[in-house]
Parts: C-alpha cells; sequence; structure tokens
C-alpha cells in the first residue's frame, strides 16, 4: 500500500493474503457514503485512485479470506484540536508529551510514528507489540488497548499540571483531546477534504512526520 499503512505487521506476515475494508467519505455531510466493502489489500491503491485519493479510510482490523479477523493495529492515538477552535500549536505540544512518554517507556522510535492528520491534529501510531498489546486479533486486545491509551492520558494531564476533568480524555487548558480508538483510520497519503465555517472546500494531506517537525513548525501558521 502507498506508504506503507501496514508497517506495523510482524515480520513474515503474508500482505497479499489479507483483505481491508475500506471506506470512503462524503466532505459535506463526513458521512461515509456506502458501507465498508472488503478489499485485498493488493487492489486497495487502485480503489483509492478511483476515488482520488480523498477521505478514504481503512478498517483497524485485517481479514482472511472469509472475513474473519486476522490482525487489529496499529495502536493509535488521535491528538485532536475542539471543533471549531482549532490550535494546532497546542496539539503539537500534546503530541510531543505523548511520544516522550512512549519513549521514556522504553518504546523505540523504530516502533512508532508520528502523523499530522491533515486538518485539526496529530496521530502517534505504535506497533502494538512494544506496548505489550497483541496485534494479531483476539478478545482481549480491546482491553489493553483501552488501559495503554488511559495510561497515556494520565501522563500528558501529569505532565502538564493539568487537572483531570470531564469529559476525562481532555489533556490541556486549551481543550485538546486524546480521543477514542475509531473503527476506521485514514489512509496515510490521503487528503481530507471539508467544508469549512465560509463554505469553501479545503483539503490537506495525511503525512508522516518527524520528532522534530511537530516539535519546531509553526502549525498555526500552516492551518491558517
Amino acid at each position: 500500500m502507498s506508504l506503507h499503512d501496514l508497517w506495523w505487521l510482524p515480520d513474515g506476515t503474508r500482505e497479499d493474503d489479507l483483505l481491508l475494508k475500506v471506506a470512503h467519505q462524503d466532505p459535506i455531510s463526513r458521512n461515509f457514503d456506502v458501507e465498508e466493502e472488503a478489499y485485498p489489500i493488493p487492489a486497495v491503491p487502485a480503489w483509492r485512485l478511483e476515488r482520488s485519493n480523498t477521505n478514504v479510510f481503512r478498517s483497524v482490523l485485517l481479514y482472511d479470506d472469509n472475513l474473519k479477523p486476522v490482525f487489529e493495529g496499529p495502536f493509535y492515538l488521535d491528538i485532536d484540536c475542539v471543533e471549531g477552535s482549532i490550535d494546532l500549536d497546542d496539539a503539537a505540544k500534546v503530541t510531543t508529551t505523548v511520544v516522550e512518554s512512549l519513549l521514556g517507556w522504553n518504546v523505540e522510535q523504530k516502533d512508532l510514528r508520528i502523523l499530522f492528520s491533515g486538518h485539526k491534529g496529530f496521530n502517534v501510531e505504535v506497533r502494538p507489540e512494544a506496548l505489550g498489546v497483541r496485534s494479531s486479533y483476539g478478545s482481549g486486545n480491546q482491553v489493553g488497548w483501552a488501559k495503554a491509551r488511559r495510561r497515556i492520558i494520565a501522563a500528558v494531564q501529569q505532565s502538564a499540571s493539568f487537572e483531570r476533568r470531564n469529559p476525562i480524555n481532555v489533556v490541556s487548558s486549551k481543550g485538546t483531546v486524546i480521543d477514542r480508538i475509531h473503527g476506521h483510520l485514514r489512509l496515510v497519503g490521503s487528503k481530507n477534504a471539508w467544508i469549512d465555517d465560509s463554505g469553501k472546500t479545503r483539503t490537506a494531506t495525511k503525512s508522516v512526520i518527524s520528532i522534530d517537525e511537530l516539535r519546531f513548525c509553526d502549525w498555526n501558521a500552516f492551518s491558517g
């Protein structure tokens, strides 16, 4: 797949034997305009090009030929600004703390990836096994993922001396949140298209960034 969305799979995994469920989102309603469709992984690049590589998503689960879940991943954190009050610099600071916390827990740099989401925040992806969570699908995965996410939220709040409040995933005084894990992930390298308050269609690309870009870019100037 383009830019290797499945970088986190265990070594030796045959991607050609797996399927993904993919879906396309309407930029106006922000709803998925079709049900998920299952595609063999080698066929996904052509599918995304047919949809102009815009607002295209994949399932967190990967399936075998019988649509039985086989893998789940990566461990995924969605750091978002408050809707209607986008402060990407604040989201970048939160994301930096997330990454530093992970590195402090002996997660190696090769086992994580940082992305600009293409609109109002950042994503951090982690190879599940690096956090003691399985990438192979199983009934206990969601419990392990939820525990890891709560631990990260607590670490960020403590680092910022931020008092926990409802909702408990708010991690800064400006309202930035570490959002729950969703069932779909926007494909890396694809365009995020949305309608802004003036009715204008805007686009930005979901892209991999370095820790230095995260720390030192003027993200609010970029978002403006």
